[in-house]
This record gives C-alpha cells, structure tokens and sequence, in this order.
C-alpha cells in the first residue's frame, strides 16, 4: 500500500484496514476470462493494476454469486489468492472495512471475510487452492479407448480429504450457532431472572461464563468449553414440576 493510501487511512481513524467497501452502492462486476485473459491482459496483469477497493467487490460477487464455491472456483481463484496476498495475517491493513446496505459497519479478518461472503472457512478456500495447484501441475491423462473395460473408480486421497473437511466445517458451524443460541437462552434468562425461579437462574450464571455470549462479526470471540449440563438439568426440573 503506498504512503498516500496509508496517511488517508490514519486520518480516518482506520489504521487496520486494507479499505472500506459500501455494499449499498452498485458492486463492481466480474470480468469474463477467456484462455486465462481478460480482454487484452492476462489475469495477472489485470489483477495488478485493481485499486483495492474494486478487488473487494469483485471478490465478493465471486462469493455471493456462487455460494458454494466450487463450479466457479477454478476460473477465478487468481481474485481470492490476489486478495488474499494483500491482506497481511497481523497488522497494518490485515482487515476489511465493510458498510452494508443498511449502512451498519463491520469489520472482517480474512477468516472472517471468508465466512461472510463464501459460507466457507479459509482453511476450507486454503484447500481448495492446493488442490487447484495440483490438478494444474498434473499432466493430461487421455481418455480411454473404446471397448476398454472400465475401471471401479476410488475416491483420491484429495477428494476424500475435501469431504471430510467440509465434514467438519459443517459440525464447526452448527457447534457456533449452538453456542450462539445458547447465549441468547442464558441472557434472556437473566433478564427475567426476577420471574424464573432461583435454581434456573443460578445454573444460567454460572453457565454464562463458560458460553461465548453473542458478538456482532468481526469481534473476537473466546469459544470455550460451554459445560451446561446444570442448566439443562435445571430447566428440566422446574418444566417438569410446571406440568404436575
């Protein structure tokens, strides 16, 4: 980034980011790649010369426009790596100011980025450029001669590695949102505690420092162990009695 970019964005107090990007205006479209060019330029030329602001939106219509990431991802994993490349892990400039359409602003990691705009974790993007760069690297196998006798096909080591992170992405998502929800239970629970009774709203504070509460996105959280069996338990007893 030059000195320019860097003065401007000390002066409005937003040392941090990379750029800011307002969602409300129209977003910058995505070119069409043809034998790895865009027009006259080959993508890598193309992709220097994008101020940071344009990358971002760019980037982002990849994300919303093909959520799930994969039939669109080989055509244009040069956006994510270039963005990527730009975003340093800590730092100056190592998030992305975002204003939505309702004017609400966020700020996002590239982890963060990642799940907002691609419903995916960076480890998950992270993969899949590594696949990409294998299959590139690969040489063309031809295609079989008629009356072959085909063969069982197995899934390949990267194919079965693939699923089994999108497994686990899958489980990290609903072990989030659990915790979320579960939050949200223990602070509703508090601000009623005046008409719950006693046990419930000891179990739920008690409970509430082992729960991550709710945070808007782009603040770090500390996702510990959640341990509410108490608080289950409780609710239980005093449901159970309510039906007696």
């Amino acid at each position: 980034m030059s000195k320019a970019k860097q003065a401007k964005a000390e002066e409005t107090k937003e040392p941090e980011a990379l750029c800011t990007v307002k969602l409300k205006d129209r977003p910058a479209s995505v070119p069409d790649v043809k034998d790895g060019k865009v027009g006259e330029l080959a993508v890598c030329e193309y992709l220097t010369g994008l101020p940071d602001g344009k990358l971002v939106e760019q980037v982002i219509s990849i994300g919303r426009e093909f959520k799930t990431f994969k039939d669109f991802f080989a055509s244009h994993i040069e956006w994510i790596s270039e963005l990527r490349s730009r975003i340093p892990s800590r730092g100056y400039a190592c998030k992305i100011n975002i204003i939505d359409a309702d004017g609400n602003a966020n700020t996002f990691t590239w982890a963060e980025f990642c799940l907002q705009f691609f419903g995916v974790s960076d480890r998950w993007v992270r993969k899949q450029q590594q696949l990409h760069a294998e299959m590139a690297a690969q040489p063309v196998v031809e295609e079989p001669k008629e009356g072959d006798k085909e063969k069982e096909k197995k899934p390949s080591v990267e194919e079965v590695e693939t699923e089994y992170e999108e497994k686990i992405e899958r489980i990290e998502t609903q072990a989030s949102n659990l915790r979320l929800e579960l939050g949200n239970l223990i602070s509703l629970i508090l601000k009623h505690k005046a008409a719950i009774p006693e046990p419930v709203v000891k179990a739920a504070e008690a409970a509430k420092f082992r729960v991550a509460p709710p945070q808007p996105v782009g603040n770090n959280m500390d996702t510990g162990d959640i341990g509410t069996d108490d608080l289950i338990d409780q609710i239980k007893k005093v449901t159970s009695k309510g039906k007696e």
